[in-house]
């Protein structure tokens, strides 16, 4: 199945955002925060981070996503990710600086995945459009507009995708239903760029 054929078609629809659209290969393994937390950075809203892996801070963990995107850029080769969290669209230059950063990689050979989406508005799709004009790659997950919050781990050694389980245990079915309905407005205007243990003249501006 061509993802992006599907997607295209849907996204043309007006019910758009408001049904669930699964494009997994495999079901997404759980991974418990207990274990792993001293080692993780958390990806909060409207922000986008680049690492290195490095043992010594080897995961994202992105918590309490619903009414946003998570759109991940691992390098295979490398070891490299760009994870970019947002609820709105983004700016040129926002997209400026996600595009330098992925210049600096040497051969990259880009792994995307898309997550999240569930507020029934199109600008944050865009971002979808926009990443992919911008850098091509293989899509190797798209899980998209259901009705439950995730809580997301992302594993920057292997670029892998894991279900986040915060209180050490597997979720009761529908524990973690999103019943407000309504996303939340960040007002937000740009990104947050985070580097951790890197150093990006004017990362931060």
């Amino acid at each position: 199945m061509d993802f992006w054929k599907v997607f295209d078609e849907e996204s043309m629809g007006m019910s758009f955002g408001s049904k669930q659209l699964t494009l997994n290969t495999n079901p997404r393994h759980n991974l418990s925060l207990k274990g792993i937390e001293d080692r993780s950075i958390d990806l909060i809203p409207d922000s986008c981070v680049f690492i290195r892996y490095s043992d010594e801070r080897r995961y994202i963990t992105v918590k309490n996503l619903a009414f946003d995107m998570l759109i991940i850029l691992f390098d295979v080769n490398a070891s490299s990710t760009v994870a970019l969290r947002t609820s709105m669209d983004i700016t040129r230059k926002d997209l400026s600086k996600i595009s330098r950063i992925i210049s600096k990689m040497k051969n990259p050979n880009i792994e995307v995945r898309v997550l999240g989406l569930q507020n029934n508005h199109t600008k944050p799709v865009q971002v979808i459009y926009k990443i992919r004009k911008m850098q091509k790659g293989i899509l190797a997950e798209a899980d998209m507009f259901g009705d439950n919050l995730r809580h997301i781990t992302i594993d920057t050694k292997t670029g892998m995708v894991y279900d986040a389980l915060l209180l050490n245990r597997v979720y009761r079915p529908g524990e973690l239903a999103n019943t407000n309905g309504q996303a939340s407005d960040s007002g937000a205007v740009a990104l947050k760029f985070i580097f951790p243990d890197e150093i990006h003249a004017g990362s931060h501006k």
